[in-house]
């Protein structure tokens, strides 16, 4: 359950998308999401109801799509998908494994009681640790509100048979919360390194923009108030 995946072009739906098409191989997989923020290729896709691409059944679910630039719109896209997701899984129930991601961090919450009461296994793989992040990039206060917050997604995650972090660092963070350590696997985010090779000095992306001479480094995902430019530029 993620709320980007194809055709959206943002980090989180790319890697996504390539997952469960790699995957699928192997197991029957499902993904619920909801409308792309971007499609960049102008793929045709159904904005609602249900499609099988790759060998990946696609539940596309209908939600507000307000602006992300405002705190408000924002937040009315992220609970209105989840109340979505919530609603969609009321009658949706026979799965092995529910795996959420934290587009919206929400998602957890809603998909643990319901694993509880359909004895699935959940999983809870996260991009991001909420509300932590948003407390430290001055987005939220630290107060009692966070601290509920906190309580419940803790709650979400003891109770996950595996907790999929990015990297050593958020595995910190989480033991740092409570969380068992043998409950929590680090997987980096990947590239395709059959896709994406180095390439000559003199080649036509250099030519197109006169860079020749240049020093060129390329960002590949976000970049946002957590992705830390400056180490980039370092």
């Amino acid at each position: 359950i993620n709320r980007s995946y194809w055709p959206d072009a943002e980090a989180t739906g790319q890697l996504l998308t390539d997952l469960c098409e790699s995957l699928a191989h192997q197991f029957n997989v499902s993904v619920l999401c909801g409308q792309p923020n971007s499609n960049p290729t102008a793929a045709d896709f159904s904005r609602e109801g249900d499609e099988v691409r790759h060998h990946v059944t696609i539940h596309r679910l209908r939600h507000t799509q307000f602006n992300k630039g405002q705190s408000l719109g924002r937040m009315a896209n992220l609970a209105s998908f989840t109340w979505a997701a919530r609603k969609w899984l009321r009658s949706h129930g026979d799965y092995d494994f529910v795996i959420t991601e934290t587009d919206p961090f929400l998602l957890p919450l809603v998909a643990s009681p319901h694993c509880r009461r359909t004895k699935t296994k959940y999983i809870a793989y996260l991009q991001d640790i909420y509300p932590d992040i948003a407390i430290r990039l001055g987005k939220a206060r630290d107060g009692a509100f966070t601290r509920s917050l906190r309580r419940r997604l803790l709650a979400a995650y003891q109770h996950a048979v595996q907790v999929v972090v990015l990297s050593d660092a958020m595995k910190r963070e989480l033991i740092g919360w409570g969380v068992e350590p043998d409950r929590i696997i680090t997987i980096p985010n990947w590239v395709d390194c059959q896709s994406i090779t180095p390439q000559k000095l003199d080649n036509p992306f250099r030519h197109a923009n006169g860079w020749q001479d240049r020093f060129v480094v390329m960002h590949s995902g976000n970049m946002g108030m957590s992705q830390r430019l400056d180490a980039l530029i370092e």
